[in-house]
């Protein structure tokens, strides 16, 4: 940000600055959004495994999953 503020005072207008502060924070979101993507999709991929195996870890995975969504 810091660098993004000397911008503003020489050569960027504070518009061009909201945008670049505005463009950090979806990115920030776009990577969250996709590393929890991942992770819902690794626990139902275990769930399918174990509720396979009629494994009894599957209710608490279950219950996991239906918290991420």
């Amino acid at each position: 940000m810091t660098p993004l503020i000397h911008r503003v005072k020489t050569d960027l207008t504070v518009d061009h600055a909201s945008s670049f502060q505005l463009a950090a924070i979806k990115h920030l979101l776009q990577a969250i959004r996709s590393r929890s993507d991942a992770e819902i999709r690794d626990v139902g991929s275990r769930l399918a495994d174990l509720k396979a195996r009629g494994a009894a870890q599957a209710l608490a995975i279950d219950q996991r999953l239906s918290c991420l969504k």
